[in-house]
């Protein structure tokens, strides 16, 4: 026979059977039980280590109290998010109380479990938990401290806002500001070195002027804003060998040459000038070797350090500029032979039609260079452009092409034509064509 108690209260209950012997005579007997569903009570003591973190010290030596059934076996689990756990037992006193010690020191700064159960001679268990914030550190464990390394630990304040070393520059020492990283006053750079050097003599370029590389403004852009940060006080560089030592962070860095003009460092490009953002790691400090040279072949400008190596265009002073500059390529014509014809630029192509004088086979020759809107242009560059008159010899075939080949972006496509006659030549830097007075324009490279 089977009863269900789970209505009665707890406590005394008795039970009856009654029936008939074979012989038809009442009979009957009875016991009684005790009904216990009531689960004991526990108690964690709070909050754990006095304030509810745990410290370096305390992690080695934790003590747990709380109170349970007296007489009975509590036990006791301790756990941090990462599945770290420890488990351990202890007798409840006739008091209620108990008292159990972990060794957590191995245990994950952050959040940390604790759970105690007790499970009373009729099987019912109960439990409690709670929770504390394990703050263990390694060096500095006062309070308030910011290491500004970008990870938010737990013995760092929540005054230390994203725990990043951060400079605002706005005259005030904020929390999150050191004082030796961001000047006495919070409102200057972060402590940066540099020296460049032209390790290439500049009198062929430059009619004697070696320090035009030599006399460098140096600017950083903190925020990648475009706003020049150091741009009150330049940094301006000498000769010689040296680095550049920045703090941890993103920095757009700009060189500025009061002989050159202006040009920057980069993976943009406005105006003709180029920035780059170079990206430190975490450590105190990186140093960035850089140097600055002209390359003995393609007439650009190298800016290199260990990891990447890039090259800027090298640019010369220009006054006489007209506005024959294509401002969408930067194409300028820097001599043409007028009497041989006329040129236009559009769209970075130049378009030149002989003159209707020519009579006899010509090379028109034409030398350009590439330059940014302020007027500021590469080294001149040569083009020679072949005109027949008519009845165009099979082999050797024309050829259209500069007289030297210097690097992109510009290139050299000699090609081969046969048209009886055509009127207009079209040079860009990816295709050639040809415009005929008797047939559709063709297209070549």
């Amino acid at each position: 026979v089977t009863m269900v108690s789970s209505s009665l209260d707890d406590g005394i209950i008795v039970i009856e059977a009654s029936g008939f012997s074979t012989l038809g005579n009442p009979i009957s007997t009875s016991f009684s039980v005790t009904q216990d569903t009531t689960a004991p009570i526990v108690q964690i003591d709070t909050p754990i280590a006095g304030d509810g973190i745990i410290s370096s010290a305390e992690a080695e030596d934790l003590v747990i109290t709380g109170t349970a059934s007296p007489d009975s076996v509590v036990s006791v689990v301790i756990s941090d998010q990462t599945g770290n756990e420890i488990t351990t037992t202890a007798d409840v006193l006739a008091d209620g109380t108990f008292s159990v010690t972990f060794d957590i020191s191995s245990f994950n700064n952050g959040q940390v479990s604790i759970r105690a159960s007790d499970t009373d001679p009729a099987g019912n268990t109960g439990t409690a938990e709670t929770t504390a914030s394990l703050e263990s550190c390694i060096g500095n464990c006062d309070d308030n401290v910011c290491t500004f390394d970008g990870v938010c630990d737990p013995f760092e304040s929540t005054d230390c806002a994203d725990c990043s070393f951060s400079c605002d520059n706005d005259g005030t020492c904020d929390s999150n500001e050191l004082p030796e990283l961001c000047s006495s006053e919070c409102g200057s750079l972060p402590v940066v070195q540099v020296t460049l050097f032209n390790d290439r003599d500049y009198d062929t370029l430059h009619g004697g002027d070696e320090e035009a590389l030599s006399n460098i403004s140096f600017y950083l852009d903190l925020n990648t804003n475009g706003v020049h940060d150091a741009q009150s006080e330049p940094v301006y560089t000498t000769s010689g060998a040296t680095s550049i030592v920045v703090r941890p962070g993103s920095y757009e860095i700009r060189l500025i040459s009061s002989t050159l003009g202006v040009y920057a460092i980069g993976r943009t490009q406005e105006m003709g000038q180029q920035s780059f953002a170079f990206t430190t790691s975490s450590d105190t400090s990186v140093e960035i070797p850089l140097s600055i040279a002209q390359a003995p072949d393609n007439g650009l400008l190298e800016v290199s350090s260990e990891d990447p190596e890039i090259s800027v265009p090298l640019i010369t002073p220009d006054t006489d500029l007209n506005n024959d500059v294509d401002p969408n390529s930067g194409l300028f014509i820097d001599s043409f032979p007028s009497n041989l014809g006329s040129y236009t630029i559009s769209e970075g192509v130049i378009t030149v039609t002989p003159s209707p004088d020519l009579v006899e086979d010509t090379a028109i020759l034409i030398t350009y260079r590439v330059c940014d809107l302020s007027g500021l242009c590469s080294s001149p560059q040569t083009l020679v452009i072949f005109h027949f008159v008519a009845n165009v010899p099979s082999s050797p075939s024309p050829q259209l092409s500069p007289t030297s080949s210097p690097s992109p972006p510009f290139s050299s496509f000699p090609v081969s034509f046969s048209p009886d006659s055509f009127d207009t030549i079209t040079q860009d830097f990816t295709s050639l064509e040809f415009y005929s007075s008797s047939s559709d324009a063709a297209s070549f490279g």
